[in-house]
Protein backbone atom coordinates (compact mmCIF):
# COMPACT_ATOMS: atom_id res chain seq x y z
CA UNK A 1 0.00 0.00 0.00
CA UNK A 2 1.31 3.38 -1.26
CA UNK A 3 0.56 6.51 1.10
CA UNK A 4 1.66 9.77 0.10
CA UNK A 5 3.05 12.51 2.30
CA UNK A 6 3.12 15.37 0.20
CA UNK A 7 2.85 19.41 0.71
CA UNK A 8 4.92 22.39 -0.11
CA UNK A 9 8.54 22.78 0.62
CA UNK A 10 9.66 23.22 4.69
CA UNK A 11 6.31 21.87 5.65
CA UNK A 12 7.95 18.93 8.17
CA UNK A 13 7.48 16.14 5.58
CA UNK A 14 11.17 14.97 6.11
CA UNK A 15 10.50 15.08 9.83
CA UNK A 16 7.57 13.29 10.20
CA UNK A 17 8.92 9.97 7.24
CA UNK A 18 12.09 9.72 9.75
CA UNK A 19 9.45 9.22 12.76
CA UNK A 20 7.55 6.90 10.24
CA UNK A 21 10.81 5.20 9.70
CA UNK A 22 11.91 5.16 13.62
CA UNK A 23 8.63 3.82 14.21
CA UNK A 24 9.51 0.64 11.93
CA UNK A 25 7.54 1.84 8.48
CA UNK A 26 8.93 1.58 5.15
CA UNK A 27 9.43 5.35 3.42
CA UNK A 28 11.34 6.12 0.65
CA UNK A 29 13.05 9.50 -0.19
CA UNK A 30 12.37 12.67 -1.35
CA UNK A 31 13.78 12.75 -4.98
CA UNK A 32 14.04 16.39 -5.67
CA UNK A 33 16.63 17.11 -2.60
CA UNK A 34 17.73 13.82 -3.61
CA UNK A 35 18.79 15.25 -7.22
CA UNK A 36 20.05 18.38 -6.03
CA UNK A 37 22.55 16.71 -3.67
CA UNK A 38 23.52 15.27 -7.00
CA UNK A 39 24.23 17.73 -8.98
CA UNK A 40 25.78 19.74 -6.72
CA UNK A 41 28.39 16.89 -5.69
CA UNK A 42 28.95 16.58 -9.41
CA UNK A 43 29.96 20.37 -9.51
CA UNK A 44 26.73 21.29 -11.13
CA UNK A 45 23.76 23.84 -10.51
CA UNK A 46 21.35 22.88 -7.82
CA UNK A 47 18.77 22.70 -10.86
CA UNK A 48 17.99 22.44 -14.33
CA UNK A 49 15.23 23.77 -16.77
CA UNK A 50 12.15 23.04 -14.61
CA UNK A 51 10.88 20.80 -17.58
CA UNK A 52 13.86 18.49 -17.03
CA UNK A 53 13.91 18.71 -13.44
CA UNK A 54 10.31 17.62 -13.11
CA UNK A 55 11.24 14.61 -16.22
CA UNK A 56 13.91 13.71 -14.38
CA UNK A 57 12.31 13.96 -11.31
CA UNK A 58 9.65 11.72 -12.94
CA UNK A 59 11.44 8.77 -13.83
CA UNK A 60 13.31 8.70 -10.63
CA UNK A 61 10.02 8.10 -8.79
CA UNK A 62 8.46 6.02 -11.38
CA UNK A 63 11.45 3.64 -10.77
CA UNK A 64 11.10 4.17 -6.83
CA UNK A 65 6.95 3.40 -7.11
CA UNK A 66 7.56 -0.15 -8.84
CA UNK A 67 10.54 -1.12 -6.06
CA UNK A 68 8.07 -0.33 -3.79
CA UNK A 69 5.11 -2.55 -3.35
CA UNK A 70 2.92 -4.81 -1.21
CA UNK A 71 0.02 -5.17 1.11
CA UNK A 72 1.82 -2.89 4.06
CA UNK A 73 2.26 0.99 4.21
CA UNK A 74 5.10 2.15 2.54
CA UNK A 75 5.06 6.24 2.64
CA UNK A 76 6.41 8.33 0.23
CA UNK A 77 7.75 11.55 0.24
CA UNK A 78 5.83 13.13 -2.33
CA UNK A 79 5.29 10.91 -5.48
CA UNK A 80 4.46 10.16 -9.51
CA UNK A 81 1.50 12.68 -8.95
CA UNK A 82 4.10 15.26 -7.56
CA UNK A 83 6.17 14.66 -10.23
CA UNK A 84 3.75 14.75 -13.01
CA UNK A 85 2.47 18.46 -11.39
CA UNK A 86 5.62 19.68 -12.20
CA UNK A 87 6.27 18.69 -15.89
CA UNK A 88 2.43 19.86 -16.02
CA UNK A 89 3.27 23.12 -14.83
CA UNK A 90 6.66 23.54 -17.03
CA UNK A 91 4.52 22.13 -20.46
CA UNK A 92 1.49 22.85 -19.91
CA UNK A 93 0.10 21.66 -23.43
CA UNK A 94 0.61 18.69 -22.12
CA UNK A 95 -1.27 18.17 -19.27
CA UNK A 96 -4.24 15.86 -20.80
CA UNK A 97 -1.68 13.41 -20.94
CA UNK A 98 0.33 13.72 -17.80
CA UNK A 99 -3.27 13.32 -15.97
CA UNK A 100 -4.05 10.21 -17.79
CA UNK A 101 -0.92 8.81 -16.64
CA UNK A 102 -0.88 9.76 -13.59
CA UNK A 103 -3.60 6.91 -13.46
CA UNK A 104 -1.38 4.34 -14.05
CA UNK A 105 0.14 4.89 -10.35
CA UNK A 106 -2.32 5.02 -8.10
CA UNK A 107 -1.57 5.48 -4.37
CA UNK A 108 -3.78 5.16 -1.48
CA UNK A 109 -7.10 7.57 -2.48
CA UNK A 110 -6.21 9.60 0.57
CA UNK A 111 -3.29 11.71 0.26
CA UNK A 112 -1.89 13.57 3.00
CA UNK A 113 -0.96 17.09 2.90
CA UNK A 114 0.99 18.90 5.34
CA UNK A 115 0.50 22.51 5.26
CA UNK A 116 2.61 25.85 4.92
CA UNK A 117 3.92 26.26 8.25
CA UNK A 118 5.91 29.80 8.55
CA UNK A 119 6.88 29.17 11.80
CA UNK A 120 9.07 26.23 10.87
CA UNK A 121 9.97 27.15 7.93
CA UNK A 122 13.85 27.21 7.04
CA UNK A 123 16.27 27.58 3.39
CA UNK A 124 19.00 25.42 3.54
CA UNK A 125 21.33 23.91 0.62
CA UNK A 126 18.89 22.40 -0.75
CA UNK A 127 15.55 24.68 0.37
CA UNK A 128 16.26 28.20 -1.19
CA UNK A 129 12.45 29.21 -2.03
CA UNK A 130 10.73 31.66 -0.15
CA UNK A 131 7.90 31.02 1.98
CA UNK A 132 5.58 32.61 -0.03
CA UNK A 133 6.54 30.26 -3.10
CA UNK A 134 5.92 27.23 -0.48
CA UNK A 135 2.41 28.66 -0.31
CA UNK A 136 1.90 28.79 -3.76
CA UNK A 137 3.38 24.92 -4.30
CA UNK A 138 1.03 23.88 -1.55
CA UNK A 139 -1.48 25.49 -3.01
CA UNK A 140 -1.32 23.84 -6.04
CA UNK A 141 -0.31 20.60 -5.34
CA UNK A 142 -3.49 20.08 -3.53
CA UNK A 143 -5.27 21.39 -6.82
CA UNK A 144 -3.43 18.64 -8.83
CA UNK A 145 -4.80 15.62 -6.66
CA UNK A 146 -8.12 16.32 -5.96
CA UNK A 147 -8.49 17.07 -10.01
CA UNK A 148 -6.71 13.83 -9.94
CA UNK A 149 -9.50 12.04 -8.15
CA UNK A 150 -8.01 11.97 -4.66
CA UNK A 151 -9.33 13.03 -1.47
CA UNK A 152 -6.48 15.39 0.34
CA UNK A 153 -6.29 15.44 4.60
CA UNK A 154 -4.54 18.03 5.67
CA UNK A 155 -2.11 16.81 8.55
CA UNK A 156 -2.75 19.49 11.93
CA UNK A 157 0.13 21.47 12.97
CA UNK A 158 1.44 19.40 15.54
CA UNK A 159 4.93 17.99 16.84
CA UNK A 160 6.47 15.36 14.78
CA UNK A 161 4.87 12.39 16.99
CA UNK A 162 1.59 14.31 16.80
CA UNK A 163 1.76 14.62 13.21
CA UNK A 164 2.93 10.71 13.05
CA UNK A 165 0.04 9.78 15.54
CA UNK A 166 -2.34 11.57 13.32
CA UNK A 167 -1.26 9.80 10.32
CA UNK A 168 -1.35 6.37 11.31
CA UNK A 169 -4.77 6.75 13.05
CA UNK A 170 -6.26 8.07 10.12
CA UNK A 171 -5.27 5.60 7.82
CA UNK A 172 -6.25 3.01 10.17
CA UNK A 173 -9.63 4.15 9.62
CA UNK A 174 -9.57 4.08 5.71
CA UNK A 175 -9.99 1.57 3.39
CA UNK A 176 -7.01 0.42 1.67
CA UNK A 177 -9.04 0.90 -1.75
CA UNK A 178 -7.80 1.86 -4.61
CA UNK A 179 -7.24 5.32 -6.43
CA UNK A 180 -10.71 6.41 -8.02
CA UNK A 181 -10.50 6.35 -11.73
CA UNK A 182 -11.97 9.77 -12.96
CA UNK A 183 -9.64 13.35 -13.44
CA UNK A 184 -10.61 17.01 -13.34
CA UNK A 185 -9.51 19.41 -16.37
CA UNK A 186 -10.03 22.18 -17.89
CA UNK A 187 -13.17 22.30 -20.50
CA UNK A 188 -12.21 22.71 -24.28
CA UNK A 189 -14.63 23.92 -26.83
CA UNK A 190 -14.39 20.21 -28.00
CA UNK A 191 -16.26 18.91 -24.70
CA UNK A 192 -19.67 20.92 -25.27
CA UNK A 193 -21.43 18.24 -26.73
CA UNK A 194 -20.78 15.97 -24.31
CA UNK A 195 -21.13 18.44 -21.61
CA UNK A 196 -24.46 19.19 -22.75
CA UNK A 197 -25.46 16.20 -22.87
CA UNK A 198 -24.53 15.74 -18.98
CA UNK A 199 -26.08 18.58 -17.72
CA UNK A 200 -29.82 18.17 -20.04
CA UNK A 201 -29.85 14.66 -19.29
CA UNK A 202 -29.05 15.44 -15.20
CA UNK A 203 -31.69 17.91 -15.44
CA UNK A 204 -34.26 15.51 -16.60
CA UNK A 205 -33.50 12.93 -14.71
CA UNK A 206 -32.03 14.15 -11.69
CA UNK A 207 -33.96 17.03 -10.92
CA UNK A 208 -37.39 15.71 -10.90
CA UNK A 209 -37.69 17.69 -7.51
CA UNK A 210 -37.45 20.60 -8.94
CA UNK A 211 -39.19 20.55 -12.84
CA UNK A 212 -42.03 18.06 -11.21
CA UNK A 213 -42.54 16.75 -15.09
CA UNK A 214 -43.66 20.09 -16.02
CA UNK A 215 -43.37 20.63 -19.94
CA UNK A 216 -42.68 24.06 -20.17
CA UNK A 217 -40.46 24.46 -17.23
CA UNK A 218 -38.16 22.15 -18.45
CA UNK A 219 -38.17 23.29 -21.81
CA UNK A 220 -37.35 26.95 -20.29
CA UNK A 221 -34.87 25.68 -17.98
CA UNK A 222 -33.00 23.87 -20.81
CA UNK A 223 -33.54 26.13 -23.74
CA UNK A 224 -30.07 27.78 -23.21
CA UNK A 225 -28.49 24.23 -22.47
CA UNK A 226 -26.74 24.04 -26.09
CA UNK A 227 -23.59 22.95 -27.76
CA UNK A 228 -23.24 26.50 -29.04
CA UNK A 229 -23.70 28.61 -25.87
CA UNK A 230 -21.75 25.73 -23.46
CA UNK A 231 -18.49 26.20 -26.47
CA UNK A 232 -18.68 30.14 -25.83
CA UNK A 233 -18.74 29.92 -22.03
CA UNK A 234 -15.78 27.30 -21.90
CA UNK A 235 -13.65 29.66 -24.59
CA UNK A 236 -14.73 33.01 -22.03
CA UNK A 237 -11.91 34.81 -20.25
CA UNK A 238 -14.72 35.55 -17.67
CA UNK A 239 -15.63 32.28 -17.19
CA UNK A 240 -13.33 29.19 -15.37
CA UNK A 241 -14.48 25.74 -16.78
CA UNK A 242 -14.14 22.13 -15.96
CA UNK A 243 -15.04 18.75 -16.93
CA UNK A 244 -14.71 15.83 -14.87
CA UNK A 245 -14.04 12.33 -17.02
CA UNK A 246 -13.49 8.88 -16.64
CA UNK A 247 -12.84 6.31 -19.14
CA UNK A 248 -12.54 9.01 -21.82
CA UNK A 249 -16.34 10.04 -20.90
CA UNK A 250 -16.65 13.11 -19.79
CA UNK A 251 -19.58 12.74 -16.84
CA UNK A 252 -19.85 16.59 -15.04
CA UNK A 253 -19.38 20.09 -15.83
CA UNK A 254 -18.46 23.39 -13.63
CA UNK A 255 -18.39 26.56 -14.28
CA UNK A 256 -17.10 29.57 -12.09
CA UNK A 257 -17.77 32.95 -13.34
CA UNK A 258 -15.05 35.91 -12.52
CA UNK A 259 -18.31 37.65 -10.49
CA UNK A 260 -17.91 34.42 -8.18
CA UNK A 261 -20.69 32.81 -9.01
CA UNK A 262 -20.83 28.92 -9.35
CA UNK A 263 -23.22 28.89 -12.52
CA UNK A 264 -22.78 25.32 -13.66
CA UNK A 265 -22.29 22.15 -11.49
CA UNK A 266 -23.83 18.90 -12.78
CA UNK A 267 -23.29 15.45 -12.85
CA UNK A 268 -24.24 12.43 -15.13
CA UNK A 269 -27.24 10.62 -13.76
CA UNK A 270 -24.85 7.56 -13.35
CA UNK A 271 -22.35 9.22 -11.87
CA UNK A 272 -23.60 10.35 -8.31
CA UNK A 273 -21.63 8.77 -5.35
CA UNK A 274 -18.44 8.63 -6.46
CA UNK A 275 -16.52 12.39 -5.47
CA UNK A 276 -16.88 13.62 -8.68
CA UNK A 277 -18.95 16.68 -7.37
CA UNK A 278 -17.02 17.43 -4.99
CA UNK A 279 -13.79 17.18 -7.04
CA UNK A 280 -15.45 19.62 -9.80
CA UNK A 281 -16.35 21.96 -6.75
CA UNK A 282 -12.82 21.86 -5.34
CA UNK A 283 -11.32 23.16 -8.67
CA UNK A 284 -13.86 25.96 -9.28
CA UNK A 285 -12.71 26.80 -5.37
CA UNK A 286 -8.82 26.89 -6.39
CA UNK A 287 -9.31 28.69 -9.15
CA UNK A 288 -11.91 31.75 -6.89
CA UNK A 289 -8.84 32.04 -4.82
CA UNK A 290 -6.33 32.35 -7.62
CA UNK A 291 -8.75 35.04 -8.83
CA UNK A 292 -8.24 36.55 -5.39
CA UNK A 293 -12.51 36.15 -4.68
CA UNK A 294 -13.53 36.60 -0.81
CA UNK A 295 -16.63 34.36 -1.38
CA UNK A 296 -18.61 31.74 -3.82
CA UNK A 297 -22.48 32.25 -4.78
CA UNK A 298 -24.86 29.96 -6.20
CA UNK A 299 -28.47 29.27 -6.67
CA UNK A 300 -29.19 25.68 -5.57
CA UNK A 301 -31.85 23.23 -6.42
CA UNK A 302 -33.73 21.90 -3.58
CA UNK A 303 -31.93 18.73 -4.42
CA UNK A 304 -28.92 20.05 -3.98
CA UNK A 305 -29.27 22.19 -1.02
CA UNK A 306 -27.37 19.16 1.50
CA UNK A 307 -24.32 18.97 -1.18
CA UNK A 308 -23.68 22.14 -1.25
CA UNK A 309 -24.13 22.75 3.14
CA UNK A 310 -21.13 19.89 3.23
CA UNK A 311 -19.25 21.73 1.06
CA UNK A 312 -19.42 24.59 3.63
CA UNK A 313 -22.43 27.19 2.09
CA UNK A 314 -24.86 28.78 4.15
CA UNK A 315 -28.06 30.66 3.26
CA UNK A 316 -28.28 33.69 1.94
CA UNK A 317 -31.66 34.26 1.71
CA UNK A 318 -35.27 33.01 1.54
CA UNK A 319 -36.20 30.64 -1.33
CA UNK A 320 -37.07 32.48 -4.56
CA UNK A 321 -39.20 31.07 -7.54
CA UNK A 322 -37.56 30.60 -11.24
CA UNK A 323 -39.83 29.67 -14.26
CA UNK A 324 -42.81 30.33 -12.08
CA UNK A 325 -42.40 26.05 -10.92
CA UNK A 326 -38.99 25.99 -9.59
CA UNK A 327 -37.72 27.33 -6.09
CA UNK A 328 -34.27 28.13 -5.85
CA UNK A 329 -32.37 28.60 -2.94
CA UNK A 330 -29.40 31.13 -2.46
CA UNK A 331 -26.22 30.45 -0.57
CA UNK A 332 -22.48 31.64 -0.03
CA UNK A 333 -19.43 30.65 0.84
CA UNK A 334 -17.03 32.62 2.52
CA UNK A 335 -13.33 32.13 0.97
CA UNK A 336 -11.25 34.33 3.27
Amino acid sequence: MRVVITGGPGAGKTALLQELERRGFATVEDTPRAIIRSRRAAGLSARPSPLEFGEQWLRRDIELYERNAGEKPTFFERGVLDALAMVADAAPERETELRARARDYPYHPVVFVLPPWEEIYATDDERDHSFAHAVRVSESIVTWYQSCGYEVAPVPRLTVAGRCDHVLSALARLPARVSRPFSVRRARTTDAEAAVDVVRRSIVEVCTADHRGDAETLARWLANKTAQNFATWFESDENHCVVVEAERRVLGVGALKRSGEVSLLYLAPDAKGRGMGKAVHAALEEQARVWGLRELTLDSTERACPFYERLGYRSAGGAGTRFDVMRVYPYVKTLW
